[in-house]
């Protein structure tokens, strides 16, 4: 079974996050073109299942490390109906449509997802590194910004 998980939110909509159990390189694509028949469907995103979807960070770490775009991201151009709800769209009876796979590739060995230990953590000083100016700006409980 594959589970789909449309973001709720103003933030999140017409965006859907896929984990899935990558067992051959057409599984993301198959997904994918499942949840495209969703009307709201319009960016899907398939992940493999070791990242949890509910998690942005995890979410955005995936998308920076597990995506060539020009190999990994596909647009199909106004090839569906599209929501009312959309301001981008010119026309409301078509949309494109974004699938971005960011799984990792079966064909060769790849990095486990590295977190850095608690530990480790509790000993980084930040104001030893960055400048007040910027250091001002990053969150002031770096647990969760650094997980």
């Amino acid at each position: 079974g594959v589970q789909v998980v449309c973001a709720s939110g103003r933030h999140a909509l017409l965006n859907v996050f896929i984990p899935i159990k990558k067992m051959s390189e057409g599984d993301p694509g198959r997904a994918a073109a499942a949840a495209l028949t969703w009307d709201w469907a319009k960016n899907v995103f398939v992940f493999d299942e070791d990242i949890d979807v509910y998690n942005p960070t995890e979410i955005l770490w995936a998308l920076a490390t597990r995506v060539q775009p020009h190999r990994q991201i596909s647009i199909i151009p106004e090839i569906m109906r599209g929501s009312l709800i959309d301001p981008s769209m010119e026309d409301p009876r078509k949309t494109s449509v974004m699938i971005v796979d960011a799984t990792k590739p079966l064909d060769r060995p790849f990095s486990p997802v590295s977190k850095c230990p608690d530990e480790a953590l509790a000993r980084i000083e930040l104001e030893e590194f960055v400048p007040g100016e910027i250091l001002q700006h990053i969150p002031v409980d770096r647990t969760t910004y650094w997980a």
